[in-house]
């Protein structure tokens, strides 16, 4: 990656991010890469982008620049738990989702909880996460359910995330949290309602 594309990069990430309207997402994704305007629309979920840009080193690299820049970042340190989530590393993981931000911070811990063990702290966090941003985050309810192997409660909340017009949607197919889903005949047919190519 470019010295100047992770600078940017870098600013994003310590900045948030802005998730854009549901109607904006229905571009092709590489039109939108094209223009530069895929930097204001990453998300947490949005880690597989990261990586395809570069190394996940360099992106593991700018997300820890961006903490630096602002401790406070919740999207660095939710897209950097998740990161860790992925790689195994579930204690590390919990160190950065419970310094994320409302909703995210919820979500991350029910997930590496799960991961260690913890099937009290895993409950108890998606018990919050639902009691106080059901609303906004049924997708990352939907992916803690996925993660913890509950496949009807998270295609409960996948119906829900559908109704919301949930942006997050768009990724489904590369969605990490959700691979335990995926060999099950309502994920295709989710994808399907999304229109997403065969």
């Amino acid at each position: 990656m470019c010295a100047e594309l992770l600078d940017q990069l870098v600013v994003v990430l310590a900045h948030g991010g802005v998730c854009p309207r549901y109607d904006d997402m229905q571009r092709p994704f590489g039109q939108r890469e094209q223009s530069g305007e895929w930097f204001h629309s990453l998300k947490p979920g949005d880690r597989l982008i990261l990586r395809q840009i570069g190394s996940t080193a360099e992106a593991r690299t700018a997300l820890e620049r961006a903490v630096e820049i602002s401790p406070d970042s919740s999207f660095a340190r939710a897209v950097l738990g998740l990161f860790d989530l992925d790689e195994g590393r579930a204690e590390a993981a919990l160190d950065h989702f419970r310094r994320a931000g409302a909703g995210h911070s919820q979500a991350g811990i029910a997930m590496a909880e799960h991961s260690l063990g913890h099937a009290r702290e895993s409950l108890a966090a998606l018990d919050e996460l639902k009691r106080k941003y059901a609303t906004g985050f049924a997708l990352q309810i939907a992916q803690v359910h996925a993660w913890r192997g509950e496949k009807d409660a998270a295609f409960e909340w996948l119906d829900k995330a559908f109704a919301h017009r949930d942006p997050g949607l768009l990724r489904l197919r590369s969605d990490h949290q959700l691979a335990a889903l995926k060999d099950d005949r309502r994920f295709a047919a989710l994808l399907r309602q999304l229109n997403y190519p065969d």
